[in-house]
C-alpha cells in the first residue's frame, strides 16, 4: 500500500509491505507514465522490522513535472508498478493502480498554493 502525503509545497509517497517468511529483499517502486517510468523508491539495503518494510520517496517539488497531472482538473489514474528482488534473486512485480478524483487533486493543489 502507498500513502501520499503533501507538506507545503512538497510531495512525498511513503510505501510498505510484508512477507510471510523473512528474507532480505530489495524493494523498488517506479510510477509508470505515457512516458519512461520515474522512479520513486529503490531500496538497495532493505531492513525488515517483523517481516514488514517501508520506505519514502524524497520529497518533490509541487512544479515538478512528473506531477504536471496534479494540475488537470479532470480524474487522473496513475500506474504504480512495485517490484521486488528477493535474496535468491527472484523478481515479484506488482501493479497498482490509483484514482485521483479532482477533489483529492484540488486539495494538493491548495496546499501548493494553487487557487483552483
Amino acid at each position: 500500500p502507498a500513502e501520499h502525503r503533501s507538506e507545503g509545497k512538497f510531495l512525498s509517497i511513503s510505501l510498505h509491505c510484508s512477507r510471510r517468511r523473512p528474507s532480505k529483499t530489495r524493494p523498488n517502486r517506479r510510477r509508470l507514465r505515457e512516458a519512461a517510468a520515474f522512479p520513486l523508491i529503490d531500496d538497495v539495503t532493505p531492513k525488515l522490522t517483523g517481516n514488514r518494510w517501508q520506505a519514502d520517496s524524497a520529497k518533490l517539488k509541487a512544479g515538478d513535472p512528473h506531477f504536471a497531472w496534479a494540475m488537470t482538473i479532470q480524474t487522473s489514474m496513475r500506474v504504480y508498478r512495485f517490484t521486488v528482488t528477493d535474496a535468491a534473486g527472484a523478481r515479484t512485480e506488482m501493479l497498482h493502480v490509483v484514482g485521483y478524483p479532482d477533489f483529492i487533486k484540488s486539495m494538493m493543489r491548495k496546499k501548493w498554493g494553487e487557487k483552483y
